[in-house]
């Protein structure tokens, strides 16, 4: 399906586009292609939702115009929140089943 649909897209696109397109995208359609991606493994999940989440927890403790010290302290203080949490989580989790 991706071989027909990228035929007929090389037809119809201006070159300027056809050369983006191949430049930054048709070597990695295994990546963002939905049929490929299923055999890469994300179970049909197609959300970024952990990555805005980090990205949220990012804005909220760095701000915009921090300087790098400071930037580098938040940032290992957030990612070791996030070990606290992910550890705490599966302590539940395993607590949980064993019982």
């Amino acid at each position: 399906m991706y071989n027909t649909l990228y035929a007929q897209f090389t037809r119809d696109v201006p070159q300027t586009v056809l050369n983006y397109f191949n430049s930054n995208w048709h070597d990695i359609q295994h990546e963002w292609v939905k049929g490929f991606t299923f055999q890469s493994g994300n179970f049909l999940n197609f959300t970024n939702n952990r990555i805005e989440s980090i990205n949220s927890k990012l804005k909220s403790v760095i701000t915009k115009f921090s300087s790098l010290e400071e930037f580098l302290k938040k940032l290992y203080i957030i990612i070791e929140s996030m070990r606290i949490e992910r550890d705490s989580s599966i302590k539940k989790k395993t607590n949980c089943s064993r019982w």
